[in-house]
């Protein structure tokens, strides 16, 4: 018979395999038994957006062609699900990130699927942030991270889907135009 500490116990583990399943799903390593955990005062994911952001802004990750944009983002700008199928425009040195819902713990994840136009380059990987508070099982966001550089125009396209489905349409789609303009 299961007591008090035995369910604990159990709850526990549950938690920390379902934590290690979202860590593996936003490209993180997850907790080897046996090892030392690593420690920090954000949460794994919001630590590797800020070294990312840090690396995008600081040039050392994707940059635009032609060494346009080596100089850190003067703006952001957030792009989100009402801006599927849309145009935005923003200014030469626009840091974009597309944030869109999404929980790896189905097995689905977004990617970028294509990138058309020269003038917005990806920058770094896409991240995944928890949603809070962090209940198992609950979803977040996918950040895919751009820096914009010539003036035009480029079609960003996003796909939601599993990745071992080869052959399978995305269950879900997010399609953007973003004009960069002086």
């Amino acid at each position: 018979m299961w007591g008090k500490t035995t369910g604990v116990v159990v709850a526990a583990a549950c938690l920390a395999v379902a934590g290690n399943l979202c860590d593996r799903a936003s490209g993180q390593s997850a907790q080897v038994p046996g090892e030392p955990a690593q420690r920090s005062d954000k949460p794994a994911s919001s630590a590797r957006s800020a070294d990312n952001a840090n690396q995008r802004s600081a040039g050392k990750s994707g940059g635009v062609e032609d060494g346009a944009n080596e100089k850190p983002a003067v703006s952001s700008r957030d792009i989100g699900p009402k801006e599927d199928g849309q145009t935005v425009t923003c200014r030469k040195g626009t840091a974009l990130a597309i944030r869109l819902p999404g929980n790896p713990t189905t097995g689905y994840s977004w990617s970028i699927t294509a990138v058309s136009g020269k003038s917005v380059k990806q920058s770094g990987q896409i991240d995944y942030e928890r949603a809070k508070p962090m209940l198992v099982g609950s979803g977040g966001a996918f950040i895919a991270h751009f820096l914009s550089g010539n003036t035009g125009s480029t079609i960003i396209k996003l796909g939601y889907a599993r990745p071992w489905e080869t052959g399978k349409l995305p269950e879900k789609t997010f399609t953007v135009t973003v004009n960069v303009v002086k």
